[in-house]
């Protein structure tokens, strides 16, 4: 039956993309209160905010879209920041299933509240309200707000799922827009089979929603650039304020900010005044089994001011750090791979009894294992105690610190090695009894979810994309989603480019002026502009074009090289005495000083935060390095595009243009200098005081 609905929408031509969709606009009221089996189409339907395109109303309806796209504007891809209203709102309803609907370009695409056993089957939700995350490249520093539902909810999705119960989502999608699906005060509800990947917010999140089962989800590469990298609080999966209960299973959520990340609603709460923790609204009890958050930019999973968390056979590699545990209690991790990341395996602050057990921790960059607490307020009022090791297999063998506290550092089979203060209580060895019950109870667990895993399901690990946070591209509202393509792509340095090829069969051409550089990956090629032998850099215009063999399809893609090489001086600037940042002539003399070291680079692009930029010869802290280089390039405009962490200073030709000398946080600069032809001397001056330290320099020239 159509005919309400008919004499309410406009139907327009199958063959008009999401990119060209008509102009014709309609009153908004459209209720639907019947099951219906909606004629396929495109219907644009714009509304102003906190109103509806579609509203569904009643109980025991089915709703057949057949791949109708109900839109809100005519580019639903660009001017998201701008979208408002709902798409598709579900309000008060029970037994109501919507299958096959395509609805984009709202605050909210779809909207489920106050209702109960909705099933949302095989639909399509992209494209939804998105703050911008960069400007023609360059990172807009917007860092989200995970503890204020009022934030959420300015914010906006493609499913936000609203005091509704007993929902059933499968096989939904809801990618390149800020959020993907939002639960808020909604319990019980089954997420299976979805794909919420390629968003620059939360790929999936749940504000107050307990006893929820989401099994078999994508939602990777979840990420947004800021100054200070990647991340800026975004997730593949994030919980908040007293979501409870509520199981995850293998669902796969890498090359996000943080993959997983659970905690409360006020970070713990701690006051100035009475320099006291108020805790309130922590996320507990929750299982997350053989997940996947690696690749992540901070955290492949966070886990802070809760408690009672099981995190058995996830894989938590080559990220910041593998497990963040502060202030959380009663934690289990087990079974999990926890290799390769770039600081701790394991990091928890202020915790307690929190029990790490069957894992494989090795190669990570600092320690394998690392627990501790803050001095002052923190360290009295909850240490960092009773932490357990039973069984892990951990490379090296001492690589596990306890420190600053009450406590006791332990080897991999829970002898205490050296304590601090009064010694803590020594890890009782498991109860026998309780672990064989409990492993039976798991295992039958792991069973009943796998007989239900959908056919062809493959997480992201497993599948044939690239791998690594090199792979993050960022777009206008989101990073990049080159599936469906033929190659996805990735700037190694200011002079190389690689290109990933997503099929067999895919054949690169490129220009002349670049060449290609050896690779052992056949679905690999790695491309170069080479710098002069005179050490003069300059810039190369390419277009490179992939061609699919089978179907001839084929996909191009173009941009600018700058070539050149970076001679690096390296300095101390804390002795004899710390130099101030005013100091000029001190700062003067420094860098004609005789430098710790000199190197080359081909590119400015480091994060130093916590390590040396070259061990034993540059210290972690009070540092500073000098960058020149000499590029031929045409008459234009040149912009420098930087970010910094502390200070930094960049000079064409000796002309001083970005002064951002002092002690700061990550933050982004740009300048645009008009040039003549010809050859120009860059010169990149930077220091770090302390905490942070992220240098990231890019140069263009423009007409």
């Amino acid at each position: 039956m159509l005919s309400y609905l008919t004499a309410l929408l406009i139907l327009l031509p199958i063959g008009q993309t999401k990119s060209q969709l008509s102009s014709q606009v309609l009153d908004p009221s459209c209720i639907i209160s019947t099951s219906e089996l909606v004629k396929k189409g495109v219907y644009l339907r714009p509304v102003p905010d906190n109103a509806s395109a579609v509203t569904i109303h009643g109980s025991h309806l089915t709703i057949d879209f057949q791949k109708a796209t109900i839109a809100g504007d005519r580019s639903v891809s660009a001017g998201l920041e701008d979208q408002v209203g709902v798409g598709l709102l579900v309000e008060g309803c029970n037994d109501v299933t919507i299958k096959n609907a395509n609805v984009y370009g709202y605050r909210f695409n779809i909207v489920v509240r106050n209702s109960t056993h909705i099933k949302l089957l095989n639909c399509d939700a992209s494209f939804s309200r998105t703050i911008a995350i960069a400007k023609q490249g360059v990172p807009i520093n917007e860092f989200l707000d995970l503890r204020n539902l009022n934030a959420w909810k300015s914010y906006g999705s493609g499913v936000w799922l609203e005091n509704s119960n007993n929902c059933l989502l499968s096989h939904v999608r809801a990618c390149e827009s800020q959020n993907g699906l939002l639960m808020i005060d909604s319990n019980y509800n089954s997420v299976s089979d979805c794909d919420f990947s390629f968003n620059s917010g939360w790929g999936i999140g749940l504000w107050s929603s307990s006893n929820n089962e989401l099994t078999f989800d994508l939602a990777d590469f979840c990420n947004r650039p800021w100054a200070g990298g990647w991340g800026g609080d975004s997730a593949g999966v994030a919980l908040a304020d007293s979501s409870n209960e509520n199981l995850f299973y293998k669902d796969s959520f890498t090359h996000s900010g943080d993959g997983f990340f659970l905690t409360d609603s006020v970070n713990g709460g701690f006051s100035d005044i009475d320099k006291t923790f108020h805790f309130a609204g922590g996320c507990d009890s929750n299982k997350v089994i053989d997940c996947d958050g690696s690749y992540s930019t901070a955290n492949a999973f966070e886990s802070t001011f809760s408690q009672y968390n099981d995190y058995i056979d996830n894989k938590a590699t080559n990220s910041q750090y593998g497990f963040w545990i502060g202030f959380s209690n009663n934690t289990l991790i087990s079974g999990c791979q926890i290799v390769n990341n770039v600081h701790d395996g394991i990091a928890g602050g202020q915790g307690a009894r929190n029990q790490i057990e069957l894992n494989a921790v090795s190669g990570n960059g600092g320690d394998q294992i690392h627990f501790w607490s803050d001095g002052g307020a923190a360290d009295a009022q909850k240490p960092a105690i009773n932490e357990e090791l039973f069984n892990n297999q951990i490379t090296p063998t001492d690589g596990i610190v306890f420190s600053k506290a009450t406590g006791t550092d332990y080897n991999a089979d829970r002898q205490a090695i050296k304590t601090y203060g009064v010694t803590s209580l020594a890890a009782p060895a498991p109860d026998q009894t309780l672990v064989a019950e409990q492993a039976l109870n798991f295992k039958s667990l792991v069973a009943n979810l796998d007989a239900s895993e959908p056919p062809g399901f493959i997480m992201y690990e497993n599948g044939t994309g690239p791998k690594g946070v090199e792979w993050l591209r960022p777009g206008d509202y989101a990073p990049y989603d080159f599936r469906g393509h033929l190659f996805a792509v990735s700037q190694l340095d200011d002079s190389t480019m690689q290109f990933y090829l997503l099929r067999d069969g895919v054949e690169l051409q490129v220009p002349g002026t670049l060449s290609f550089v050896n690779s052992t990956d056949p679905h690999l090629s790695v491309v170069r502009a080479m710098v002069p032998t005179s050490n003069i850099g300059g810039i190369t215009n390419y277009r490179v074009t992939a061609s699919d063999t089978h179907t001839k399809k084929s996909e191009s893609y173009s941009g600018q090289l700058t070539a050149c090489k970076w001679q690096q001086n390296w300095y101390r600037w804390d002795k004899p005495n710390l130099l101030a940042y005013t100091d000029i002539s001190g700062w003067t003399n420094l860098f004609a000083s005789k430098p710790l070291a000199h190197t080359v680079a081909y590119k400015l692009d480091a994060d130093y935060s916590g390590r040396s930029p070259i061990p034993n010869v540059v210290p972690v802290t009070d540092f500073a390095m000098a960058a020149t280089t000499k590029v031929k390039i045409p008459a234009g405009r040149l912009q420098f595009n930087t970010i910094s962490d502390d200070g930094l200073r960049a000079y064409i030709d000796g002309q001083l243009v970005i002064d951002d000398w002092n002690h700061h946080g990550a933050k982004s600069d740009q300048s645009i200098t008009p040039v003549d032809a010809g050859v120009h001397e860059l010169k990149i001056e930077y220091c770090q005081e302390d905490g942070g330290a992220v240098l990231k320099v890019n140069w263009k020239v423009t007409n």
